[in-house]
């Protein structure tokens, strides 16, 4: 197969692998369960529609089972997946041997084969950030125009906003929770983590507009509860700070799975000048949680070299035995001795 690194040509493959689909097919569409993840999966789930071609389910990604999530994935003919870590599809599902499309923006290698198209900015800048509700919508606009703010809603939430200034016109980063496009990420956040990323993709694929989500009831509901947990982790971080110049870490444990990535998240953004590392207590395991907003750290590589995770350049995660939490501590302050914020 010819290698495309050209981005407007992966789209035209991708969109024709989509064309291909067989009448009889089993496709499944696995989708990260966050807000870029589930935005981009409502809008290539649009994508598919206008194609008239049909969906047998949707699945939000589980990284603590993948051998449990590869059992499940078997019975099907085609797997579409949107957001999910290029290392964890090489590793876990290309074995599977199923025709895939994959539409993502993480670092990871190349995959495109005579089965696989894999649909990255990456593999033209790997410096870019677009998030994947950017890289779907680009892919699928001539069809799903009129998704274009939720395909911003999901790009914010993923804070991809200097390399998608064509999409997104928020000018200030530091204001982007305050902008009406950033208080629907943080409110889908909550929905995600209280009603679960199936209810948020329901709720998403019959929403028509930005007002609807600021005021579907049941997203507003799901906020208040999670900003109640999220105002208790605040308290509970800044008792167990820990500040090494200008790396900060800390210790919570979030009654709610998301919790953790948006307390981080808006640290990062209100201190962009400091690294912060969130250590989430998940009973055996801690899943490490690790942000610099402004790059000046490959903080996915730092997780990749530790050998527990991976991420972008300004955000990354990673897992570890409860045991080992002081060790990994230490290893984390090694491999950022010389960073002066």
């Amino acid at each position: 197969m010819k290698v495309l690194k050209n981005l407007e040509e992966l789209f035209k493959v991708g969109i024709d692998f989509i064309k291909k689909v067989e009448e009889g097919e089993r496709v499944v569409l696995v989708y990260d369960a966050d807000v870029d993840g589930i935005v981009s999966a409502v809008l290539v789930l649009g994508a598919i529609k206008k194609f008239g071609k049909k969906i047998k389910s949707s699945i939000p990604m589980e990284f603590g089972d993948v051998e449990k999530m590869k059992n499940r994935l078997k019975g099907f003919d085609v797997i579409i997946t949107v957001d999910v870590p290029i290392d964890l599809i090489e590793k876990y599902l290309v074995s599977l041997g199923k025709k895939m499309l994959i539409i993502d923006h993480h670092p990871g290698r190349d995959l495109n084969s005579e089965k696989i198209v894999l649909v990255n900015p990456r593999l033209e800048n790997p410096e870019i950030y677009q998030p994947a509700s950017y890289v779907a919508y680009k892919m699928f606009r001539s069809v799903i125009k009129e998704k274009e703010w939720l395909a911003v809603i999901g790009t914010v939430g993923d804070m991809g906003i200097d390399d998608c200034r064509d999409l997104v016109k928020i000018k200030n980063k530091r204001n982007v929770w305050r902008s009406k496009f950033g208080r629907a990420a943080m409110l889908l956040t909550a929905s995600i983590a209280v009603l679960g990323p199936k209810k948020t993709l329901e709720i998403l694929s019959n929403s028509k507009s930005l007002k609807e989500i600021l005021e579907n009831r049941e997203i507003v509901f799901a906020s208040r509860e999670f900003d109640k947990e999220l105002k208790r982790c605040e308290r509970e971080f800044e008792k167990n700070l820990e500040v090494h110049g200008n790396v900060l870490i800390s210790k919570i444990k979030p009654r709610y799975k998301a919790v953790c990535s948006a307390l981080i998240t808006k640290l990062a953004t209100e201190i962009p000048e400091k690294m912060v590392f969130v250590f989430e207590d998940k009973g055996k395991i801690m899943r490490i949680h690790g942000r610099n907003s402004i790059g000046k750290v490959d903080v996915g590589g730092i997780f990749r070299r530790l050998g527990i995770g991976g991420g972008h350049r300004e955000a990354g995660a990673g897992t570890i035995d409860k045991k080992d939490e002081n060790k990994f501590k230490i290893r984390i302050l090694i491999e950022l001795k010389d960073f002066s914020g």
